[in-house]
């Protein structure tokens, strides 16, 4: 039997710690329907699940300009 996952979640990480729930709604209803965001504040991130799983292929994309997220330093 072959079973096929479609992923509608996309984890964002590296939040600035002011980032709200409507921030990244606004920000990634542009992919499609959001259906829940669940914010984890110690981590700095959240989980976004959208409706449609080709919301996620497109916050992929968009998430390079993300206004809220903070930039990740390599060291």
């Amino acid at each position: 039997m072959i079973e096929f996952v479609l992923i509608r979640s996309v984890k964002v990480g590296n939040l600035s710690s002011g980032t709200t729930e409507h921030n990244i709604k606004e920000f990634f209803s542009f992919c499609g329907e959001v259906e829940s965001i669940d914010i984890q504040p110690n981590e700095h991130s959240a989980y976004v699940t959208f409706k449609d799983p080709q919301g996620v292929e497109t916050a992929v994309l968009l998430s390079v300009g993300c206004e809220f997220c903070r930039p990740v330093s390599h060291h």
